[in-house]
């Protein structure tokens, strides 16, 4: 593991400031509404010898190698929301995603998202109050949320 270079956090800055954009097509909405407030940590790691940074941080960025599909990501992170049940582990590939025809995925580099659980699904559920995740596919809804606010 190794921090982000200055490269990939450039690009990801790129990315947080989409992420945090207020579109038409949403309402008003942003993808990611608190992404604007997390204290954000990148690492490049290997998803088969995964050793978790110790750092504090709202969200944890591992960056996994070019080469990881989409697939694994899905797998080694229902893998390690088992592992570490306080925390939620989410995949971001260069698979493209949308809500309502806006681009949410970063589009360059295969991520897991690492946040605290409690905290992830009360925002979700602040959220679940407003009109936010009417613009989420049943689909995309499912993936990236599920059953957590039950």
């Amino acid at each position: 593991m190794r921090s982000a270079t200055h490269e990939e956090m450039d690009n990801l800055r790129k990315w947080i400031i989409r992420l945090t954009t207020n579109y038409s097509e949403l309402k008003g909405h942003r993808i990611c509404p608190y992404a604007h407030l997390a204290k954000m940590r990148a690492f490049k790691v290997d998803i088969d010898n995964l050793e978790l940074p110790t750092e504090k941080c709202d969200v944890l960025v591992l960056i996994c190698k070019d080469e990881t599909t989409h697939e694994q990501l899905v797998s080694k992170c229902k893998e390690l929301n088992e592992e570490y049940p306080d925390l939620i582990f989410l995949p971001d590939s260069t698979k493209e995603t949308f809500i309502s025809g806006v681009q949410t995925n970063n589009g360059k580099y295969p991520l897991m998202l690492c946040q605290d659980k409690k905290k992830l699904i009360d925002a979700r559920r602040n959220l679940a109050k407003t009109d936010y995740y009417s613009f989420w596919s049943p689909e995309y809804y499912e993936e990236i949320v599920g059953d957590s606010l039950d």
